[in-house]
């Protein structure tokens, strides 16, 4: 659900920003901040997350990322079917 409300099949406008409810992100367990969770402007069904990967994260190529929108986890199909069990790569 985002705020306000888009059309259906339709883009996302740049003003006012369509902004996801109740946000949350953890990289490696621990929770970091989101600056933007909303509809990308003029994209058709992509919701866009910016976040501040915290000081303390690890790096490497697979680090556990875990992202909610008003309590419902994100997925992912990797092929095999849908998992929250989600990555990131952190340099």
């Amino acid at each position: 659900m985002v705020t306000p409300a888009i059309s259906t099949g339709g883009p996302a406008l740049s003003s006012p920003l369509s902004w996801a409810s109740d946000p949350q992100a953890w990289i490696n367990g621990s929770p970091a901040e989101v600056q933007f969770a909303g509809m990308t402007p003029g994209a058709v069904g992509l919701l866009q997350i910016n976040l501040k990967v915290p000081a303390d994260a690890p790096g490497g190529a697979y680090v556990p990322l875990r992202l909610s929108i008003n309590g419902a986890l994100a997925q992912a199909d990797l092929g095999n079917g849908l998992t929250t069990s989600l990555t990131i790569a952190i340099q």
